[in-house]
């Protein structure tokens, strides 16, 4: 995707706060903004680094906990935060786990951040939402048609995770009503790139796929073949957090859905790891819920609306996103886990 003249031109009047800044996207996040010649705040929990890469010289970081309001606060203030991009957030399995905790972490760590955003009398707030609001998908919109859904379709959860994201999602639309805040949403869809096998483990079946294939280690899942999902590379999913901080507002609607508009496979993963790896030895049973939800989530997500308002398109298909996760790794100095 070619960058818009307003996003290769966004000057910042101040800093660009990122939580969860040192994870698997956020550190892409930070990477998109230092190549735009801001330097980032990062804020996180731990200073990891090993992500990062080259990008520790260009960034500030936080040692930091969203939970803690006046001390969020207190840096927003004094660091004069004009954007925060919100990343930080309990994953679906451990949210699962301890549905209290991803309350506190997912909801009113984010009410934290849009509270601590207005304080500081901050530009904007562009957080994650996830398709997860959505529920199961039936009928058209499941296997094996994958209508594209838009932002208005019935948003009924099934999990912890996505009953958080769908409560952040009602307060940020109160927050922008009451107080008039640019506070943007983005619904992602299932999420592939470098680090997250590491950082994930188990809930990273493609990075599995990818990184057995790079390390020459045989794979043979025993189903799941037939499913297909919509799944955006990292460096995307990054690419449309910066340009909705830089998009002209405020903008028209409250959250967006983010996809490629295409549903791939776990088979269509092994021939893209195959066309890197000619050697690799990858087999995968017939069919469907590979992730073993129980429930259909698996879905493509309508990026129409993205598109128009945030000037955000893909830039990587499938072959293109497994070439560049296999050049990203060896850049980060991280072995394939396989």
């Amino acid at each position: 995707m070619k960058e818009s003249k307003k996003q290769a031109t966004w000057a910042p009047q101040g800093r660009v706060l990122i939580t969860g800044a040192t994870g698997v996207i956020g550190s892409w996040v930070a990477a998109g903004l230092v190549e735009r010649g801001i330097r980032p705040l990062l804020l996180d929990q731990r200073a990891d680094y090993s992500l990062l890469g080259s990008l520790k010289d260009n960034v500030d970081l936080v040692v930091g906990d969203i939970l803690d309001w006046p001390t969020l606060t207190r840096v927003m203030l004094k660091e004069k935060v004009e954007v925060v991009i919100h990343l930080a957030v309990l994953m679906i399995p451990a949210a699962q786990a301890n549905p209290y905790q991803a309350f506190q972490v997912n909801a009113q760590g984010s009410i934290n951040v849009f509270e601590a955003a207005r304080a500081a009398g901050s530009h904007r707030v562009v957080w994650v939402s996830s398709r997860s609001v959505f529920g199961q998908f039936d009928g058209e919109f499941g296997h094996p048609t994958y209508r594209p859904v838009d932002e208005y379709h019935p948003r009924q959860p099934r999990t912890v995770y996505g009953a958080t994201k769908l409560a952040v999602e009602a307060m940020a639309e109160q927050y922008r009503r009451i107080y008039g805040q640019d506070i943007i949403g983005l619904r992602f869809p299932a999420i592939y790139g470098p680090g997250r096998l590491q950082r994930h483990g188990a809930i990273s079946l493609t990075s599995r796929i990818i990184e057995s294939g790079l390390a020459g280690r045989s794979l043979s899942l025993p189903d799941g073949g037939d499913q297909k999902d919509d799944q955006l590379y990292v460096k995307d999913a990054a690419e449309a957090l910066v340009a909705s901080a830089a998009a002209p507002g405020p903008t028209p609607e409250p959250v967006y859905n983010l996809g490629t508009g295409h549903p791939v496979g776990l088979r269509d993963f092994a021939a893209a790891v195959k066309a890197v790896a000619p050697g690799a030895d990858i087999t995968i049973g017939p069919g469907l819920d590979y992730v073993k939800m129980g429930y259909t989530e698996y879905a493509v997500l309508d990026g129409t609306r993205a598109a128009r308002d945030l000037g955000f398109v893909p830039r990587f298909d499938l072959p293109g996103g497994v070439r560049d996760y296999a050049e990203s790794l060896r850049a980060l100095g991280l072995k394939p886990l396989g």
